[in-house]
């Protein structure tokens, strides 16, 4: 009854997760960015419950983290010249507008 990281064999293959009590009403599943598999779940929730569930979800678990996430995108910074620019000319449209 108690949380921590545990593996649960599955048909798919072994599944490592973290299992953390709290007080939330449902079991909440998460696969993270970096694959690790995070459940969090009642006291009420046995060892055994907790690992059924990610045993019933094992086929979801093992598709989304062969997905990979997404690459992040990289912002590049603006151009100050530029950005001066568009905003000059976002004042020059709004200040008739508010102009008394």
């Amino acid at each position: 009854m108690s949380g921590g990281l545990r593996r649960v064999e599955t048909s798919l293959g072994p599944v490592e997760y973290t299992w953390t009590v709290k007080p939330v009403k449902n079991m909440n599943l998460r696969l993270r960015p970096d694959g690790t598999v995070w459940l969090s779940t009642s006291r009420r929730v046995s060892g055994q419950a907790a690992d059924s569930f990610i045993r019933s979800r094992a086929a979801w678990i093992f598709a989304h983290r062969d997905r990979g996430g997404e690459p992040a995108v990289v912002l590049t910074p603006p151009d100050r010249q530029e950005a001066a620019r568009a905003a000059e000319a976002a004042v020059d449209r709004m200040w008739p507008l508010v102009e008394p």
